[in-house]
């Protein structure tokens, strides 16, 4: 067996599906897609209410991430320019200095992107009937109670702000799991998302 053979062949297989996801990040056709405004996160009410049941945010986000219960995905925050999502990247920041605050992603060196986070989610369901990644999407957009889960917590910072956000998430139909962090962290190299560790 060659092993150095086989590791080219598994990097190249793996370099081709970043430079596709890469080449196709504006292409909508390519991914699920869900825009909103920050100043539309509605009331999370003590966190008995969260944005998949609105009426708005179920039919621009998640009505399409309910439907995927095994696949793995990628998915990113994208702001319509790099000046908006440095804004809103220094208001997390500034939040994130606040005692007793919700977990925000680490902070990075990476500027000049309209990327503000990029990160997988395994598929499944959980047990409050939630795919995985509509539950991961809560939490970013900060409908989650829990301080010590990581999420970009939108609703904290953001809920009375004019940010148009779009997410994009990209289903991997039968994908082994541990594809999933390298396939992150090379395509991190190339959005350069404004914070997260990769």
């Amino acid at each position: 067996m060659n092993v150095t053979k086989s590791q080219e062949i598994i990097h190249k297989e793996i370099m081709d599906i970043v430079d596709t996801i890469y080449e196709n990040r504006d292409n909508d056709n390519f991914y699920h897609k869900g825009t909103f405004n920050t100043k539309d996160l509605p009331d999370h009410k003590g966190y008995t209410h969260s944005p998949n049941i609105n009426s708005h945010f179920e039919d621009v986000i998640f009505r399409k991430l309910n439907k995927i219960t095994i696949n793995h995905c990628l998915y990113w925050f994208e702001l319509e320019s790099n000046e908006k999502a440095t804004e809103l990247k220094l208001l997390m920041n500034g939040y994130g200095k606040i005692e007793g605050c919700k977990k925000i992603p680490a902070t990075n060196k990476n500027s000049d992107s309209n990327i503000l986070y990029l990160g997988v989610r395994q598929g499944g369901v959980r047990g409050d009937g939630l795919t995985n990644i509509e539950g991961r999407m809560n939490q970013h957009l900060g409908y989650y109670d829990k301080p010590s889960t990581q999420g970009l917590q939108l609703y904290e910072y953001a809920k009375d702000r004019d940010f148009n956000i779009t997410i994009k998430v990209i289903e991997f139909v039968g994908m082994k799991t541990y594809y999933l962090n390298v396939i992150e962290k090379l395509l991190a190299k190339e959005m350069k998302p404004l914070c997260g560790r990769h």
